[in-house]
């Protein structure tokens, strides 16, 4: 499964709360929030899938997007 955005990482419980998606968004679509389990993980309001937030994600390289 291609990866179009951060929310499909918090999806799947794979984001660390960096919030680097949040500063490389170039639309300010990205803010943090409380997660289900208490930590800070992105929220994606709104998303017109340019995957900069993909690329800014140090996560994305730590696995194999068939994997996700």
């Amino acid at each position: 499964m291609f990866v179009k955005n951060v929310a499909e990482i918090v999806d799947n419980l794979l984001c660390t709360g960096c919030s680097r998606c949040v500063l490389f968004c170039p639309n300010g679509y990205i803010t943090m929030r409380k997660g289900d389990l208490g930590f800070p993980v992105p929220h994606v309001a709104k998303c017109n899938d340019c995957g900069a937030c993909i690329r800014a994600c140090p996560f994305i390289d730590l696995y194999d997007e068939e994997e996700i």
